[in-house]
């Protein structure tokens, strides 16, 4: 065996040990445009204790909507989650008894306007969208998980708040690059 096919082997070997010692300590590469890419770090917490603010990792739930959205490319495939779905890094923007005004315009919480919250009616390729939710009060156990940094975030603006369940935990960027 030649030196090149020694080193290619051993670099080969340490990035894949690198990959799952990373994952382990709870590393996580977003690749989505909802926030910048690059790397987070995610700490198990309990959801209860989650804020409004909290850039947390959550669990697409596994339903007709969320299956749609990765066939159409919007959510990656992946592991971790119920249904092959990958952890997304969202905002907890809304929990329970805040209120949640939504129009085409923008999502108004507790009466302040959230940035880039427009909402779209058809995706980039003339696909309609799942219908509005409806405004009003979080209801107990439901977050509403959106992206202020992208305009064109798949999040609660198209499938509305979700179980409180399925926050995994907190998210802190490591490295991101824009």
């Amino acid at each position: 065996m030649t030196l090149f096919k020694i080193s290619l082997i051993t670099l080969a070997g340490l990035t894949t040990f690198g990959a799952f010692a990373g994952h382990h300590l709870g590393y996580r590469w977003n690749k989505t445009k909802s926030l910048p890419s690059g790397i987070y770090r995610y700490v198990p917490t309990d959801p209860a204790l989650i804020k409004p603010g909290d850039l947390v990792m959550a669990c697409p739930e596994d339903n007709e909507i969320q299956k749609e959205a990765r066939h159409r490319g919007y959510l990656p495939y992946g592991l971790g989650c119920a249904g092959g779905f990958a952890p997304l890094f969202k905002i907890a923007m809304a929990l329970h008894g805040d209120q949640v005004d939504i129009t085409p315009k923008a999502i108004q919480i507790n009466g302040q306007m959230i940035k880039n919250s427009s909402r779209l009616n058809t995706d980039s390729q003339n696909r309609e969208l799942p219908p509005m939710p409806k405004s009003g009060v979080v209801p107990e156990d439901k977050v509403w998980l959106l992206s202020d940094y992208a305009k064109r975030s798949w999040d609660s603006r198209y499938f509305g708040p979700v179980p409180l369940n399925t926050i995994k935990g907190l998210a802190y960027p490591v490295w991101t690059f824009e």
